[in-house]
């Protein structure tokens, strides 16, 4: 009875700290849909000053025409042999338009567009830097049709399906007529949809994904009170986006290149961070390492400089992919080429999305063993890892940082830059070296844990032996 009595009383204090803990979940849920709100909020009021004088174009078709007459400034300049001003051309094209009016957009069309387009902008500056005039020509020349073909395809003019000569065709007489194609309303509400799903979908995913298995890791391994420092640092992420992209949108001047080189820089920090914690995990994922580990700690699992470093990762991936999302709406959804109204259902939707991702890290993936959680998270943000590099040295040669495209012709099926994968030898070293590290510490981690188990079973028989020995 008194056992009965005693379950009684502790019923209350269940319930109370699971309300506790729900009512916590809520509030934190809460402040990030509000910090969300808030940086989406910032995008769509925000106009960068390097696209702040082409705010009045009303089609995509509109920024292409204005490419193509900045790339015909080079090309002027190359038949002077003038290689300093084509190669400045060619950025002003990048920067001044494409980069933050047609690039977030054209995320959303099949093809990888986006990074084949991106390639033939550095291809091009390459080019004017190595006085190559004839490649050079021909590159811009080819810049020039694929950013009208996917503005007409971007304005609904030509369908997604439709033959890619054709396509090309279409793309050829918007530029020899300079007659751009009325946007019907249907074809702007798809735009403003797709676009605006795609952007936050793509570049929302990546952060949520470090955050996600972050927490999942604390969960699991019975540190849930350190969560809060987690979500911490994707609030402090959040507020210093929305400072970065309203710093570079509107103070800085040179905006485009700002915004690359921060990105580049920022990503290669962030691989620093999550390599480590990657490797860390790993350490830890065999349950009689983890095992040791707890009993090392007492009664704190994690020590204060690592639980800084998870909270840093945090804000690492979310303040980097915050900025690009902030500049990536204020461009896509300016100068009349939106419906704000299917804006905001694509937005809502790609959110429900990633908060469905979420929630199935947070509150399924826990049920997992310990080994296969530690195992997972840390591939997951080696993966990530990789991926941060790739897209880092792309960044950066964006920004012009990084001279030189070394193409390999042989892996050029190798174009996926969800996994930060491009045939380049410049962005495949990198991330080879990455690779190598991780095998090496790997198979060092396995070396010292066999070692370990050696010992602790060397140390066991030798007690047993000591324990059946008989006393005097």
């Amino acid at each position: 009875m008194a056992h009965n009595q005693s379950l009684q009383n502790q019923a209350p204090l269940v319930v109370a700290s699971h309300d506790a803990r729900l009512a916590g979940n809520m509030r934190v849920i809460v402040s990030l849909a509000l910090a969300l709100m808030a940086l989406i909020g910032v995008s769509l009021t925000t106009t960068p000053t390097h696209a702040a004088a082409d705010t009045a174009e009303s089609s995509n078709q509109d920024v292409a025409l204005k490419v193509a007459d900045t790339l015909d400034n080079a090309l002027d300049a190359l038949d002077s042999a003038d290689y300093d001003s084509a190669y400045r051309e060619v950025q002003n094209a990048y920067f001044k338009y494409y980069d933050p009016l047609l690039e977030g957009p054209s995320m959303s069309l099949s093809g990888n567009r986006k990074p084949m387009l991106e390639g033939l902008f550095g291809k091009a500056k390459s080019q004017a830097k190595a006085k190559d005039a004839t490649s050079a020509r021909s590159t811009i020349e080819s810049i020039k049709l694929n950013v009208a073909r996917d503005a007409l395809e971007l304005d609904g003019v030509i369908a997604d399906d439709l033959p890619e000569d054709q396509k090309e065709a279409a793309a050829q007489k918007l530029l020899d007529q300079r007659t751009t194609t009325t946007v019907t309303p249907e074809a702007r509400r798809v735009y403003s949809f797709v676009t605006a799903f795609t952007i936050l979908l793509r570049e929302g995913l990546e952060a949520l994904l470090v955050v996600a298995a972050i927490v999942l890791y604390l969960v699991r391994s019975g540190n849930r009170r350190l969560t809060k420092y987690v979500y911490w640092g994707v609030l402090a992420g959040i507020g210093v986006s929305i400072l970065l992209a309203v710093l570079l949108g509107a103070v800085l001047q040179n905006a485009g290149a700002g915004q690359e080189m921060l990105e580049g820089g920022t990503m290669f920090l962030a691989v620093l961070v999550l390599f480590y914690i990657s490797n860390w995990m790993l350490s830890k994922s065999d349950e009689q390492a983890w095992e040791r580990y707890v009993r090392g700690k007492v009664d704190q699992s994690i020590t204060t400089g690592s639980m800084w470093l998870l909270s840093f990762a945090a804000f690492l991936a979310v303040s980097r992919e915050g900025a690009e999302l902030v500049l990536f709406y204020a461009a896509a959804f300016q100068g009349g080429m939106a419906d704000s109204f299917w804006v905001g259902i694509g937005i809502a939707a790609a959110a429900a999305l990633l908060l469905g991702v979420f929630v199935v890290f947070r509150y399924f993936a826990v049920k997992l063993p310990i080994g296969i959680v530690f195992k997972a998270t840390s591939a997951l943000l080696f993966l990530l890892a990789i991926v941060f590099v790739g897209n880092g040295v792309v960044e950066l040669g964006e920004a012009g940082f990084v001279l030189g495209q070394t193409s390999i012709p042989s892996l050029s099926w190798l174009t996926i830059p969800v996994l930060g994968l491009y045939p380049r030898a410049e962005t495949l070293l990198p991330q080879l070296i990455l690779v190598v590290a991780a095998i090496w510490l790997t198979v060092a981690q396995n070396r010292d844990l066999r070692r370990q188990k050696h010992e602790s079973a060397e140390a066991e028989a030798e007690a047993m032996l000591l324990a059946t020995e008989p006393t005097d």
